[in-house]
């Protein structure tokens, strides 16, 4: 057979685009920094967000009955399950019934619990005070009335506990003799429990007695195959363990030998009916480096069923770290899958779309595009693929409709099939907790809408850019088109309508301090993010609107414990600034004002990107992202940058390209020049204009261009050097002139500033003038 490639239109080298698509945000020392959509070029490209287990749950229905999927995965819930039908003909009153079953339940439940050798094994403490042992147990007295095959049954289970306490050899002989007594009865007479024996015949096989293991295990199939009862699905598991040991000698019986077929849905179904170490071993299954014969390959292509596993295995391999396969490999095998599974096709298959997902993700768009035409046109992964191959051509208004399309169907996708929860959560052995989508990054909601606002900023569509961001909290992006791209205008009115301002809340009466308001509202971690999208899109609004003056229109804005403080800042800048104020009193005012834009400024005035980068509290310099995207600079994610074909580049940089339009709102609507901390300049102009305020040789005067120039030394001395100038020269007479004057520089002086903000409504207004003092 000759593998099927379809890298005709673009040579794409498989291994590259695969390390390329499978990008996520970088670990290392120090903050995890969260992904952003415009920082990376490629974010577009991309393939969609996939998992494996969330995926395949929500075709777990198609492996399992409606009955076994109501099953609790639990071995005694099973157990009593069935136990109550057997009874039913034994003891025909159901009042007695019920006494007996809790009885049995009882005995089972403390054996159960003796038996357990697993890494889950409750503890001594825990299994005394929650399941006391009935002494039953040690008199081999079972309760009556019993099915014979169960009596011995447990006579056997009996003797195995006596094993595990005892380790004497004769104790598990006796267990096993049993247990081969209950396989000797007729077939009608062990229905309920042939297989159990042969479960616990293979778990007891001498160590390395491969043949023997063999033996057992193929008569648990057997058994099942004869119409034996297998409530405990002891079958599927003797066929994931046959399978696992490899192909029987010659002249094995047929029940040793697995078929692709019959290992594939026994996995399927250890995962769907719940069992221990049936999710691991799918998801294992999924990246390893399987490979079927043409004639299994038919078989399994004949199943709709396990098509669709296989197909779901093709994406996991791409996409998966653990993947063992090369790129190579997987394309080899990809490609034979599609050409045998192409003639089969009668109507478009969703199968196809997972298929164009397997070939998109290691870079073969010319296949993923073969494969797309065979797949439902309303298929979520399908629509999203052929938005973002769309949107690498260059058809711009297609791909915005597919990608809006995509995002409202991802969306609406129904919830994974809930996880069994055993009753008895003591005797849980099942499901061990996984993280959820949501846990192990973004939902495949919230990467179809950060690939559709892509599109949108192409088409320089930035208020609905804005709105898909802060839907699907790309919260770094969104800032960016809200800070860069709009006017305060259009980012005030669309506030108004999604994120309306929050009413007062009565704050403590003697309001909040400086350090209470930085701790709260500049946050300084970069591990989960405070506060929800609307809280923080409220904010960037109101400090937006505050840099240009309209504290009347930010004030609503603004978390309702900072509003006080923002009183405090107006009036006392508004009194400082009035001409008609007596000249103390405007120094005292516009003083106050300086130091809390200075200590205030962040959470007042600053950016939430560069040049501050207030989201993560000004603690790191992320550089200007605008600069570079006007340079289309690659992010440093990029690994192997320097290896991506010319083809590929090409195409990236055609779609993020910056738009003449982008260029434009940049330069209207971004900071400009403004240095990073500029309310540390703007406090500092404040300050220079209340020494202007103040006489010569004033000690008050010498200590406030003292702390404003301290402001400023350590990140521009050049700034901060007519401070000093004007130090010594308009206060050469004072002690902090005479020290500067001695150093040529500022002497050490104490900046610190907290004052504390109560409601201006609760202050006189002689209280006011003292607050300002």
């Amino acid at each position: 057979m000759i593998p099927l490639r379809f890298h005709h239109g673009l040579a794409v080298p498989a291994a590259v685009v695969l390390v390329i698509l499978q990008l996520s945000s970088g670990l290392g020392c120090g903050p995890f920094f969260r992904e952003t959509v415009l920082q990376n070029p490629g974010y577009v490209l991309r393939s969609p967000e996939f998992h494996f287990m969330d995926q395949f749950r929500r075709r777990a229905g198609a492996f399992v009955a409606e009955k076994e999927r109501e099953e609790r995965a639990c071995t005694l819930d099973r157990e009593m399950e069935e136990m109550e039908q057997i009874m039913v003909p034994q003891i025909g009153d159901a009042a007695a019934r019920h006494a007996w079953l809790e009885d049995y339940r009882l005995l089972r439940r403390g054996m159960l619990i003796i038996a357990d050798r697993s890494a889950w094994r409750v503890t001594k403490e825990k299994a005394k005070a929650s399941a006391p042992l009935d002494p039953r147990v040690g008199l081999r007295q079972w309760p009556a009335p019993l099915p014979e095959e169960i009596r011995i049954y447990l006579d056997g289970a009996s003797h195995y506990l006596d094993h595990l306490a005892s380790k004497q050899p004769a104790d598990l002989e006796r267990a096993r003799a049993r247990w081969k007594n209950l396989l000797e009865l007729p077939a009608d007479q062990r229905r309920h429990r042939g297989t159990w024996a042969a479960w616990m015949l293979f778990r007891t096989s001498p160590a390395k007695e491969v043949a023997e293991e063999r033996h057992w295990l193929g008569l648990v199939r057997k058994l099942r195959a004869e119409g034996a009862e297998d409530c405990q699905h002891f079958d599927e598991e003797a066929t994931v363990i046959l399978h696992r040991m490899g192909p029987p000698p010659a002249g094995a019986p047929p029940h040793q030998h697995i078929s692709a077929s019959e290992h594939l849905r026994a996995l399927a179904r250890r995962q769907a009916l719940g069992h221990t170490h049936g999710e691991r071993d799918l998801a294992d299954w999924a990246v390893s480096d399987f490979s079927y014969s043409e004639e299994e390959a038919k078989a399994i292509s004949s199943d709709p069923d396990l098509v669709g596993m296989v197909s779901l295995a093709f994406v996991e391999q791409t996409q998966s770290y653990r993947t063992q396969s090369s790129p190579e490999a997987i394309q080899t095998r990809l490609s034979r899958w599609i050409e045998l599974l192409h003639p089969r096709v009668t109507k478009r298959s969703s199968e196809f779309a997972l298929l164009a997902w397997a070939a998109y993700s290691i870079g073969d768009f010319t296949g993923a595009d073969r494969c797309l035409r065979l797949a439902p046109e309303t298929d979520p992964a399908a629509v999203w693929l052929r938005g973002k191959i769309a949107a690498m051509e260059g058809r711009l208004d297609e791909s915005r409709r597919l990608l809006e399309a995509a995002s409202m169907e991802v969306a609406t996708e129904a919830p994974s099939p809930p996880r069994f929860e055993p009753a008895d959560p003591l005797l849980n052995r099942f499901d061990q907790r996984r993280p959820t989508p949501g846990e192990r990054g973004r939902s495949r909601a919230d990467q179809a809408k950060g690939d559709l606002a892509v599109v949108q900023i192409a088409q320089s569509r930035y208020l609905d850019a804005l709105k898909t961001l802060l839907e699907s909290e790309h919260w770094y992006d969104a800032a960016f088109v809200a800070e860069r791209l709009l006017s305060p205008e259009e980012v005030l009115t669309l506030a108004r309508r999604v994120a309306p301002s929050l009413p007062d809340v009565a704050g403590p009466p003697e309001g909040l301090t400086v350090e209470e308001i930085q701790d709260r509202f500049v946050s300084q971690t970069w591990d989960e993010e405070p506060g929800t999208i609307a809280d923080r899109f409220r904010h960037l609004v109101a400090r937006k609107t505050a840099r240009q003056g309209w504290f009347k229109d930010a004030r609503p804005f603004f978390p309702p414990p900072m509003r006080d403080a923002l009183d405090h800042y107006v009036e006392a800048r508004h009194r400082g600034l009035d001409r008609r104020t007596p000249q103390a009193e405007r120094a005292a005012a516009l003083w106050k004002a300086a130091r809390m834009h200075r200590s205030l400024g962040m959470a007042f005035f600053g950016y939430e990107i560069g040049p501050d980068h207030g989201i993560y509290g000004g603690a790191f310099d992320l550089g200007d992202l605008a600069e570079d995207r006007l340079l289309g600079v690659f992010d440093e994610a990029w690994d192997g940058a320097d290896e991506i074909t010319p083809a590929v580049r090409d195409r990236l940089r055609a779609l993020t390209a910056v738009t003449p339009n982008e260029r434009w709102s940049n330069r209207q609507y971004g900071p400009g020049v403004k240095p990073r901390f500029h309310y540390r300049h703007d406090a500092s102009q404040l300050a220079w204009e209340v020494a202007a305020l103040l006489p010569e040789n004033d000690e008050l005067a010498a200590r406030i261009l003292c702390i404003a120039g301290t402001w400023l030394k350590a990140r521009d001395a050049a700034a901060a050097d007519r401070f000093y100038q004007a130090l010594v020269a308009r206060h050469p007479e004072t002690a902090l002139g005479r020290e500067a004057e001695s150093l040529r520089w500022f002497p050490g002086i104490d900046t610190n500033y907290n004052d504390r903000f109560p409601p201006l409504s609760s202050l006189g207004r002689s209280e006011r003038n003292a607050a300002a003092h």
